[in-house]
């Protein structure tokens, strides 16, 4: 009886094993990059502008995830747009018209939830994340570029909360690179105490 008893645990323990190690076989670290398309809202920084809302920004996106589990992961976000047009700064009884080079840099951290395992082509996810976003608005003044019945308006640089929550879906290949499908996030940044919304767009490779 004794040696049907060790032999069933020696074989029960193997299996144990095996079974562990496949529902901890998941990836452990994820990096992404891609392309970003922001539309940003709310108007821009200069009173009575008439920059329009949600107007377009092209960039860049990349993201780093350290896997804590097979669902749950630590996310780290930075993405840039960037924005070249005329404007029109109308006050009281003046007019400007110049042209600005806008950027939006968003610095981000938070938590990812996929699943992981390795098995498995399509890849839906969400995140949320939390961070800082750093707004650069730069009239350019010269050639013509800027012609004022009054004086343009400086450089505007600020900082501000931001909090972004998206969705996505990555679509795996065996053998091969992950692709990004799509990456949505709808973002607020908060400058000068006002609330700047910002739908990011994004696709790209996930390593």
């Amino acid at each position: 009886m004794n040696k049907l008893i060790l032999a069933l645990i020696f074989s029960v323990i193997p299996s144990i094993h095996t079974f562990a190690q496949t529902y901890d076989e998941y990836r452990k670290n994820e990096f992404f990059v891609g392309y970003s398309l922001g539309l940003i809202g709310g108007g821009m920084p200069y009173v009575n502008s008439d920059y329009p809302d949600f107007n377009h920004h092209h960039g860049f996106n990349v993201s780093l995830v350290r896997n804590t589990s097979r669902y749950i992961g630590a996310k780290i976000d930075i993405s840039g747009v960037y924005n070249f047009s005329g404007r029109t700064f109308k006050g009281p009884m003046e007019v400007s018209v110049y042209k600005t080079r806008n950027m939006l840099h968003n610095f981000l951290g938070g938590v990812q939830f996929k699943d992981n395992a390795s098995e498995g082509r399509f890849k839906p996810f969400a995140h949320a994340l939390l961070g800082v976003g750093h707004i650069r608005n730069v009239p350019r003044i010269g050639s013509g570029a800027c012609a004022p019945v009054k004086a343009c308006p400086d450089i505007y640089i600020d900082t501000g909360l931001a909090v972004a929550f998206g969705v996505g879906l990555d679509v795996h290949r065996e053998g091969k690179v992950t692709i990004r499908a799509f990456q949505i996030d709808y973002t607020h940044v908060k400058y000068n105490n006002a609330v700047k919304p910002q739908i990011r767009f994004g696709t790209g490779i996930v390593f």
